[in-house]
């Protein structure tokens, strides 16, 4: 029995030592925080050429389970773009959103808000329905 534990203690050292040395013996101000990083796109000037046209905003409650969501319909940009702006409204709107056959999908009834933050960004044909 004694010399069970004696082998597990020394496993235990073994990979402190070895696998967890440079994590341990890091200080406080050490970081890797000094690396270069690259500077974030700006959102809202990313999907410029998406908002350009005209934009549809409308609810939809078929097929998603009795839930309610409200899809943003752009006739211009590309997928990375409309991606763009489908973070954009996340993170505005403080709801989810995806992007689903070229069309950008928002959890819940958002119409009213959607309109504010896309007149905000200069679009001026919106149709909501």
């Amino acid at each position: 029995m004694a010399r069970f534990k004696k082998n597990k203690h020394s496993l235990e050292e073994e990979l402190y030592n070895t696998a967890f040395r440079d994590v341990f013996k890091r200080t406080a101000y050490e970081s890797d925080h000094h690396e270069k990083k690259e500077p974030k796109k700006d959102t809202a000037s990313s999907f410029k050429t998406t908002l350009s046209g005209k934009v549809a905003i409308r609810i939809e409650r078929k097929g998603r389970g009795g839930k309610t969501v409200t899809l943003v319909e752009t006739a211009n940009g590309t997928l990375e773009e409309k991606d763009l702006l489908a973070k954009y409204l996340r993170k505005q709107l403080g709801c989810g959103s995806s992007i689903e056959n070229e069309t950008i999908v928002v959890q819940g009834d958002q119409r009213e808000r959607i309109k504010t933050l896309l007149e905000k960004e200069g679009v001026k044909r919106i149709s909501i329905s």
